[in-house]
């Protein structure tokens, strides 16, 4: 066995550590560059705030109620874009015509457009001579105008009869509704 020399065994030391510190700088580099792109990726898809079992009350200048807006969960994102699940929308007309509209999933872009995503249903509930129900898999309820559309096959039910269609315009205001095509009515007299 060779007895190594107290100044050959310090040379050896410091070049061992100075491997073994490269190595650990370079495992430190790597986790620390993979931690940054995860809280990255967590910041861009982390809503900014959330709210659940929320109801949100807007006004008209008069103080009378003019939309309802309710829902189980509510994400918010930095993009601006609101994620709300079971959302239900009450929206009072100047006409005093009362909507409701509820979905599985909801969005609000851009402050004022809500698109209803799952069972989506939405019905006129105060009119005593004709009561109206649309059901549909997709609605897009524009808030400040008091319109609605889809491009999914829609099932129209009155007292009258039922209508279904592929795809519709309503103006909630006015209470029109215009149907796209592939227009098919059961109408029951009474």
């Amino acid at each position: 066995m060779q007895i190594i020399s107290s100044s050959k065994r310090t040379t050896i030391l410091i070049i061992c550590g100075a491997i073994l510190g490269f190595i650990l700088l370079q495992w430190a580099s790597e986790t620390t560059q993979h931690s940054d792109e995860l809280v990255s990726e967590q910041t861009e898809e982390s809503p900014d705030y959330f709210m659940r079992n929320f109801a949100v009350i807007t006004t008209r200048e008069d103080g009378k109620v003019y939309q309802r807006l309710r829902g189980e969960e509510l994400n918010h994102y930095k993009s601006g874009l609101t994620q709300i699940e079971e959302p239900k929308l009450k929206l009072n007309t100047k006409k005093q015509t009362v909507w409701q509209a509820s979905a599985n999933h909801g969005e609000v872009t851009n402050q004022t457009e809500l698109t209803l995503d799952g069972e989506v249903s939405i019905e006129q509930t105060n009119n005593k001579f004709r009561q109206v129900y649309i059901s549909t898999k997709q609605l897009t309820i524009n808030m400040q105008s008091n319109t609605a559309k889809s491009s999914s096959p829609v099932t129209v039910t009155t007292d009258n009869g039922v209508i279904n269609a592929n795809g519709m315009f309503a103006d909630l205001e006015q209470q029109h509704v215009q149907l796209y095509s592939g227009v098919k009515a059961e109408y029951v007299s009474k």
